[in-house]
């Protein structure tokens, strides 16, 4: 793949050069607050990114995966938001401090209409205890905390999940995706035929967002769990698992 002739060879020999020093210039430009413009690919403007055009897929590749591992021991932070690896775990008693900080940081959007916090330990504990219900999580990379969780609940043949919370400082990295497909699969595996959940109608962005996963409304319920500001009521959502 590297080597088709010894020119081509010696071209991907220095466009991996000049991408690895893009790379460095790009870490220490994005500390500081400014840095030369990245192509779409990741790979610069310029000559680099002429011998870059020049290169077959196979090549462009093998550069892409250099970058990010360059990138990776320069931004830490990098490798994190890209873990390909990022899984879920069933939680645990000890891990309910932690769900109830990750849930009430994921619902301060709830603010405006939600008297109190989202949730509490009593309560975490609570749903933990039912049958076929779990708390489904994801560990920070160090271990020192959870970057993201959700409760699941079996429900005959229908499965059920809420309170899915992705850490504020660690939204926008695919940890909603990966939360959401770990519980399907779950759901699946159990043989549910049908995934269902509940929205809040104050929550606007929240049925246009699960109607793109497969959700279709289904109807409609009291919001009697918490103490309101606003008037509120839940969205009832399903999606056929078979």
């Amino acid at each position: 793949m590297f080597s088709d002739n010894p020119l081509r060879a010696v071209i991907l020999l220095l466009a991996i050069v000049a991408v690895v020093v893009q790379v460095f210039r790009t870490a220490r430009g994005r500390k500081s607050g400014s840095g030369p413009r990245r192509r779409a690919g990741g790979v610069g403007t310029g000559a680099m990114g002429a011998v870059y055009d020049m290169l077959n897929e196979d090549k462009r590749r093998a550069i892409e995966i250099i970058v990010e591992q360059k990138a990776a021991a320069v931004d830490p932070e990098r490798a994190r938001d890209r873990d390909p690896h990022a899984t879920t775990r069933v939680a645990t008693l000890v891990d309910i401090p932690e769900i109830v900080r990750v849930t009430n940081a994921a619902f301060r959007v709830e603010d405006f209409f939600i008297v109190g916090d989202r949730t509490h330990a009593a309560d975490i504990t609570a749903k933990m205890a039912g049958a076929h219900a779990c708390f489904l999580v994801i560990d920070a990379p160090s271990k020192s905390g959870l970057m993201a969780s959700a409760f699941v609940e079996l429900r005959g043949d229908r499965g059920y999940f809420g309170m899915l919370s992705v850490d504020p400082a660690q939204q926008k990295q695919g940890l909603g995706r990966i939360m959401f497909n770990a519980i399907e699969a779950r759901c699946r595996k159990a043989g549910c035929i049908a995934l269902d959940i509940s929205v809040v109608n104050l929550r606007e962005e929240l049925p246009a967002f699960y109607a793109r996963l497969g959700f279709e409304p289904t109807g409609t319920a009291p919001l009697v769990s918490h103490t309101t500001k606003l008037d509120a009521h839940f969205i009832l959502m399903s999606k056929p698992l078979c």
